[in-house]
């Protein structure tokens, strides 16, 4: 895979968001939602991550995440979207990327990009 530009280091928030992949739905019932949710609070690292905000939509997510150690963000990411692919593709006899490719992230630069994103 290529290389991130982005690094996650301990100290910065980051806007962290993914969506299906070609835009499809990810979130096919409010059941997957509690489980996309039930997942984080059991992959969150909280020594490592906190989660500010987030928004799931149909087709997509958002965070809000502060990191508080090196490395932590890619490793919870990757867990948590692994674990909720593998759960859909099970439940719903699918195959293949449930995401379109792996999640992006965005530093927050300033207070008022924060405020925004909160929002």
């Amino acid at each position: 895979m290529p290389f991130r530009k982005s690094q996650f280091v301990a100290g910065t928030c980051f806007h962290v968001y993914n969506r299906g992949n070609n835009r499809q739905i990810v979130f096919f019932e409010e059941a997957h939602y509690l489980f996309f949710l039930t997942r984080i609070r059991e992959y969150l690292p909280a020594d490592a991550l906190d989660v500010i905000a987030y928004c799931l939509m149909p087709n997509h997510y958002h965070f809000l995440i502060a990191v508080k150690a090196d490395g932590a963000l890619s490793r919870f990411m990757e867990r948590l979207s692994k674990s909720y692919t593998r759960c859909i593709n099970d439940s719903l006899q699918r195959v293949g990327s449930l995401f379109q490719g792996r999640f992006q992230a965005r530093a927050v630069t300033s207070d008022i990009d924060l405020a925004h994103l909160s929002r």
